[in-house]
């Protein structure tokens, strides 16, 4: 209706302004129509870039479930959600749009253009990358055999295995992601599958030296029942104070396995350090001789010296003797601390 009364609004105004004189009716009805042909071409021309603009809307949201969405960059994403955010706005305006005779479809067009070519940019620039879901494959299939035939997942107490379990199950979900799976999902599900099996692992490797530093301490205590006259009094303090601090961690419950390892490491040593009376003996008679060897070294020594020193011409012809006496005598008194050291230590 709008449409016809228009174009009796421009008959009737051509009229009163002899825009008709010497014209035909006809002409004015041409006239009219090229007016009404350019609406028409400017209306079906911003409708076409609408729904150009409502397909790549569409695409840009289902890309967001794929990987190269998912992984992408923060700053490539949110510049692309900005830009697809935009355009369903601009998509909701026009769908409320009251499209008169007033409307400018040029001028919207170009706005719409502008969207188009905002969300082509930031689409054609998401950068994710397809995760690799070897590894996940590979910790799944441990799980397998893992849950079924491990004795350290059958002693494990109840809190560990359901962690692991769900650890897995998390796993399965995301590897059923398939393409859309996202990076940083994937490695936290990795990192939850390896810790919680590891404190599987871990709490079999306490338990397990538990019971061996039990046992060290039981023969440790055996030791000193039996054979406490066998060895010195010094070395048996010395495994007596390893015991005592054995005997603590092993009655803490909480106690870690790097301290029940180091106990036994230390209780092994104090065991494998005692020494019997009677080496202790032949070593302070060892000593005794060396120190005795030391000092008739030194005085040879110091004689040759003073002979050297007092009466150069007296000994000129054996001056080359007592020099190699010397030499001797000090290789052999230097050995001898050294050796002194190495027993006095023990």
């Amino acid at each position: 209706m709008k449409k016809r009364n228009f174009k009796k609004g421009l008959f009737a105004l051509a009229l009163a302004s002899g825009l008709v004189v010497g014209g035909s009716l006809e002409d004015v009805y041409a006239q009219t129509n090229e007016v009404n042909q350019e609406t028409l071409s400017a209306s079906e021309a911003y409708k076409a870039k609408l729904d150009e603009l409502k397909n790549l809307y569409e695409k840009s949201l289902a890309i967001k479930n794929d990987y190269l969405y998912i992984n992408a960059s923060s700053t490539i994403k949110n510049n692309f959600d900005l830009n697809l955010d935009a355009a369903r706005k601009l998509i909701e305006r026009e769908e409320e749009s009251n499209l008169n005779q007033d409307f400018d479809y040029g001028k919207v067009k170009a706005e719409i253009e502008a969207k188009i070519s905002y969300l082509k940019d930031s689409f054609d620039k998401l950068d994710g990358d397809l995760v690799n879901t070897d590894e996940l494959i590979e910790l799944l299939e441990d799980s397998k055999s893992f849950m079924r035939d491990d004795k350290d997942y059958q002693i494990a107490p109840f809190d560990l295995k359901a962690a692991y379990d769900k650890a897995i199950e998390k796993g399965y979900e995301i590897y059923g992601q398939g393409i859309s799976v996202n990076e940083k999902s994937y490695k936290n599900v990795l990192k939850e599958i390896k810790d919680s099996k590891e404190k599987i692992i871990q709490y079999a490797k306490r338990l397990e030296a538990r019971e061996s530093l039990g046992k060290q301490i039981e023969a440790g205590l055996k030791l000193i029942d039996e054979d406490n006259d066998k060895y010195t009094k010094e070395s048996i303090k010395v495994l007596k104070l390893s015991l005592d601090e054995a005997k603590a961690i092993l009655d803490n419950e909480k106690a870690s396995l790097e301290n029940i390892t180091n106990s036994i490491e230390k209780l092994a040593k104090a065991k494998a350090e005692l020494v019997t009376k009677e080496s202790y003996d032949k070593l302070q008679e060892a000593i005794k001789k060396l120190e005795e060897a030391k000092e008739r070294n030194l005085t040879t020594v110091k004689a040759a010296r003073m002979l050297l020193d007092n009466y150069p011409n007296t000994v000129k012809n054996i001056k080359a003797d007592l020099e190699e006496l010397i030499a001797k005598s000090d290789k052999l008194i230097k050995e001898a601390d050294e050796l002194l050291e190495k027993y006095q230590a023990e």
